[in-house]
């Protein structure tokens, strides 16, 4: 606690103590009060026969401070000793309390701030006069995804490794939320998420940052751990400095007031989850080398406990670009028909329920406005083309 706080402290409340000792126990110091009416001369005042035009009052006289202060040992006893109790706390107890609850607050602080950057569906080509807010964990359907073996051509002290004999023919279909769950339960170095131009890569990238920051990975995801996201957009990265350092650049403009300490420790701990989006995104192949390396060396090396995911199109993720080490590949798979119809509704039951009320009525327009539209797309030859970009 600082100073001003605990010196403040300290005399207010030794003024209510002390004031209330007062008032209990009737001390009041020697006070005389004179009343006078009329117009008198200082002669008729001193004089004790004149009292005409003057009228005197006397308050009643209290004892002395000495004797107040034996009277009432007992009183001064307790108050001083309340007075020490109170110091005592405020020295020793006060500071680990207000750093215990700095850090429950910026914690919170932090978490409601990734829920109101990634809570909302980024629509990007739209313009319309009406600005409806799409909550991305209502609209949300899982990607199907092909997860192949990790990358680990740059790394030859780990070829030969138990895990790598063990998974070296690993190659299947799975959703996005179970290669996550591979990715963090079985060691791997991280999860390297693949895809074409607007396939969702950012989207669900977006979509585990919300998850953590809204504490519902365990419902929504499988996984039992409370982990802190930290999104970092790779095309801002600074290679020559620091993880953290970068994290604090790209939160400059949100006043969060959170000390390099608050992500260290998490990040030491493995209690955050890195999620390193647009690899693609960085303009040079030169530079995507070194933003690799970056992510490799001074990200997943400096920070071996906490998971890592990293976003980029195929285009973006070859030569030197790709991650050196034990990453885990996950290839986004085209949306099929039922994908596409339950995005739908999802969407128009979104606008709906905003628009209206959410109940029965209007959820059934909602699906029945979905397969009207699903309808429409597979019967038109060019929009059947798109329907699989979600």
């Amino acid at each position: 606690m600082t100073h001003p706080i605990k010196n403040s402290l300290l005399f207010i409340t030794c003024l209510l103590v002390l004031s209330f000792s007062l008032s209990v126990n009737g001390f009041s110091f020697d006070t005389t009060s004179v009343v006078s009416s009329g117009s008198t001369t200082n002669a008729q005042m001193r004089s004790d026969t004149t009292k005409t035009d003057t009228t005197a009052k006397r308050l009643p006289t209290s004892p002395g401070f000495v004797e107040w202060v034996n009277t009432n040992k007992e009183v001064i006893v307790f108050a001083f000793t309340m007075l020490a109790g109170i110091w005592a706390f405020a020295k020793f107890l006060g500071p680990k309390i207000q750093q215990r609850w700095r850090k429950g607050s910026a914690k919170t602080r932090y978490r409601k701030h990734i829920r109101t950057l990634h809570g909302d569906l980024p629509v990007a080509g739209f313009e319309t006069n009406l600005r409806i807010p799409i909550p991305l964990d209502k609209v949300y359907v899982q990607l199907q995804a092909r997860v192949s073996e990790m990358q680990r051509a740059l790394d030859p002290q780990r070829r030969g490794t138990k895990l790598e004999a063990h998974e070296s023919s690993f190659d299947k279909t799975v959703t996005a939320q179970q290669a996550l769950l591979l990715a963090i339960n079985k060691h791997y170095d991280g999860l390297v998420i693949l895809g074409q131009p607007g396939s969702g890569k950012t989207t669900l990238a977006k979509y585990f940052a919300l998850c953590f920051a809204a504490e519902t990975a365990k419902e929504t995801l499988g996984i039992d751990k409370q982990l802190l996201p930290i999104p970092v957009f790779l095309r801002h990265v600074d290679p020559s400095k620091t993880l953290v350092r970068n994290i604090q650049i790209s939160l400059q403009d949100y006043s969060l007031d959170l000390d390099d300490n608050f992500f260290l420790e998490r990040l030491r701990e493995g209690k955050t989850i890195l999620l390193l989006d647009g690899l693609d995104e960085v303009p040079t192949e030169e530079k995507r080398a070194e933003v690799s390396k970056w992510i490799h060396n001074k990200v997943h090396l400096a920070f071996p406990k906490s998971p890592l995911v990293v976003t980029s199109r195929f285009s973006g993720y070859r030569g030197d670009a790709v991650l050196p080490g034990a990453y885990l590949r996950l290839e986004i798979q085209d949306y099929d028909l039922p994908q596409i119809k339950q995005f739908l509704e999802n969407w128009l039951t979104a606008v709906e329920t905003h628009l209206h009320e959410d109940n029965d009525h209007w959820r059934i327009e909602a699906r029945r406005d979905a397969n009207d539209l699903c309808n429409r797309i597979e019967s038109t030859p060019y929009l059947r083309n798109l329907r699989s970009i979600p």
